[in-house]
């Protein structure tokens, strides 16, 4: 979830790009990806998200998550 949207400078609309991180590295997902697909997630990982403004011509400083280490699934 987004809590501060932001403002631009300029007063143009803008969109978000995201960016996922797995074990620090950035990983090769479409700027527009909210989520990591639940296929790709491992137990033992560690994920992060990160998200910048983008006006149409520039984008703004990049704001991280926290990082999340997926659990191992419960076993009934």
């Amino acid at each position: 979830e987004i809590v501060d949207r932001g403002r631009d400078p300029d007063g143009d609309r803008l969109s978000f790009r995201f960016r996922w991180y797995l074990e620090g590295k950035i990983q090769p997902f479409a700027a527009i990806s909210v989520a990591v697909p639940v296929r790709l997630l491992k137990p033992g990982q560690t994920w992060q998200c990160g998200v910048a403004g983008f006006d149409g011509s520039e984008e703004g400083e990049e704001g991280r998550s926290a990082r999340r280490s997926i659990a191992a699934p419960d076993e009934d």
